[in-house]
């Protein structure tokens, strides 16, 4: 005689077996109860960056994709960037979770992501990425100044460029200098 159970969830579970025999020559008995213990499935996350070489100040995400011998993880993921936790815990689904990453500073950083885990499947970590964030090129503008008399000095009238972000300018030759 043999039985199959299925559906139980990771942890300890009493089993228990009792015959009936249906013959009035056998009793009925009693097997003495044991310990199940159902182990937690393995996942594997795998952590992938849109891109890995942004530009400062635009958008880029990342997603984790489990993977399991059985069974669709479920829980969350929480990202990170340089070793600390960006944004709250995402939500799995479908055995994935994507995140948009915050604004990043120009230059390197770190990419990782871990998954907490659920009660089919122990927790897992994804390798982190390392990403390159370029400076952005402002848009510099300056008109063509209008000719001026000889021994002007110059001023903000020849020098008055603009740029698409803050800044400050250096001029040569500098305000005051008379060409």
């Amino acid at each position: 005689v043999s039985a199959t159970v299925s559906g139980l969830a990771a942890g300890n579970h009493t089993v228990a077996a009792t015959f009936n025999s249906g013959d009035p020559n056998f009793a009925n008995a009693t097997a003495t109860s044991t310990t199940l213990s159902v182990q937690k499935n393995f996942v594997s996350a795998s952590l992938a960056v849109q891109n890995a070489s942004p530009i400062y100040n635009t958008a880029n995400s990342a997603t984790v994709m489990l993977t399991a011998a059985a069974g669709t993880p479920t829980g969350t993921v929480q990202f990170s960037v340089d070793g600390v936790a960006s944004g709250s815990p995402v939500t799995v689904s479908s055995a994935a979770a994507s995140y948009t990453l915050p604004v990043l500073t120009a230059g390197q950083h770190t990419i990782a992501a871990s998954y907490s885990g659920d009660n089919t499947f122990v927790s897992a970590a994804a390798t982190g990425i390392a990403i390159t964030v370029s400076q952005v090129t402002p848009t510099v503008t300056w008109a063509a100044p209008a000719p001026i008399t000889y021994g002007t000095a110059l001023n903000g009238t020849q020098l008055n460029a603009t740029a698409s972000v803050p800044g400050v300018f250096v001029y040569t030759p500098v305000a005051g200098t008379v060409l």
